[in-house]
């Protein structure tokens, strides 16, 4: 796997995943404790506030919020 780093055949982020996947296949641990290590409360705390900031952007909800504060308080949203 180290090679997937150094090459980056395929994404960072998919190589990162890989001991998960090949790790119960091999037989070297239980996907319950792989995936103990790999996501403890403070990662998958951050993962999913990472995909509802996604999400938040795709929706463009940052600019409705922004826009709603904007007429509560009386601004010019034509910056």
């Amino acid at each position: 796997m180290g090679g997937y780093w150094i090459t980056g055949v395929i994404p960072l982020c998919a190589t990162a995943l890989l001991p998960m996947l090949a790790g119960p296949i091999m037989g070297l641990q239980t996907s319950g404790t792989l995936s103990r290590e790999y996501l403890p409360m403070s990662n998958f705390l951050f993962i999913s506030s990472m995909f509802l900031a996604g999400a938040a952007e795709h929706s463009n909800l940052h600019r409705r919020i922004v826009m709603l504060c904007l007429k509560c308080m009386g601004g010019d949203p034509r910056l």
